[in-house]
């Protein structure tokens, strides 16, 4: 039996802390290809030390940039990258994170988009 279910593509981040992650434009589609109509959707995302947080490091929502068209951008700024955790290096523990995003229709209803492991490159400049 195919599985069945949905979980988000697994995306890893690898971010330097203090600094922008992005801007990436991206187009959301269909198994066919297909821009996925975004209209009235919001793409908000995550960031958690421990999946079981009850609260995040960091979050925001990716803008929308035209909705019919699929179309959005990932970006995470810099002041949000500043709070995040980071190690002396980016294999270790310290380092390591989770995040997820989902897109979220005009009804409210989350249907997964990405997760993965983040890892923070401690800023080395003064």
């Amino acid at each position: 039996m195919d599985e069945l279910g949905y979980i988000g593509e697994e995306r890893p981040l690898l971010i330097r802390k203090g600094a922008p992650l992005g801007p990436y434009a991206a187009t959301l589609t269909d198994a066919n290809g297909q821009p996925v109509n975004l209209t009235n959707c919001t793409i908000p995302w995550v960031i958690k030390k421990y999946w079981k947080d009850a609260e995040p490091v960091a979050s925001g929502v990716f803008e929308v940039t035209d909705g019919a068209s699929g179309q959005y951008t990932v970006f995470i700024d810099h002041q949000d990258t500043d709070v995040l955790f980071a190690g002396g290096t980016l294999n270790e523990p310290a380092s390591m994170g989770h995040w997820q995003a989902d897109v979220v229709d005009a009804a409210n209803v989350p249907q997964p988009l990405y997760y993965g492991q983040v890892r923070v490159q401690r800023d080395l400049m003064p």
